[in-house]
């Protein structure tokens, strides 16, 4: 909310959640000397899939372009399926410290892109993106508890109930 604003929520908005204004993605493209690689949604879309690819990695899971080409897109959605089954049956090839080392790798990159900002801060936060979606964790890990927010919250007893 800046000044004058009017906002209507769409949903419902849980207790100790972050309140964000969407200014549009062409916003953030052009001030990228501002704040960085802020991620777009295409940016989310193709962390999404690099997050496909991590976690087949993490399953010992190997295709070739080739098999890919010719695979049919149903074959694919199932094949997505089960390797999610194994992610969640938790039949991981690495350990803990070793997909946290890997997962950090990843994360400090010399080279900052979008797609890499839009990624899920820990390895375990990866695992449970690749099992559902980036921005179901992004919004979970948004919420906060009152005590957080009243040392470093904003208050915003300006909202209403419309």
């Amino acid at each position: 909310p800046w000044f004058n604003r009017t906002s209507v929520a769409a949903r419902d908005i849980v207790e100790g959640s972050e309140l964000f204004v969407d200014y549009g993605q062409s916003w953030f493209l052009t001030r990228d000397g501002v704040f960085e690689l802020v991620p777009v949604q295409e940016s989310y879309e193709k962390a999404q899939a690099f997050l496909g690819e991590y976690a087949k990695l993490l399953l010992g899971v190997e295709r070739t372009v080739e098999d890919e080409e010719e695979e049919k897109e149903e074959e694919e959605v199932e094949q997505n399926y089960n390797i999610l089954d194994l992610l969640e049956q938790d039949k991981l090839i690495l350990g803990e410290e070793a997909q946290s080392d890997l997962w950090e790798l990843i994360k400090t990159f010399p080279y900052p892109t979008r797609e890499r900002q839009a990624l899920p801060d820990t390895a375990k936060d990866a695992i449970r993106a690749a099992l559902g979606d980036i921005m179901t964790v992004e919004e979970e890990n948004s919420i906060r508890d009152m005590e957080y927010l009243k040392e470093h919250g904003k208050c915003v007893d300006n909202i209403v109930p419309g």
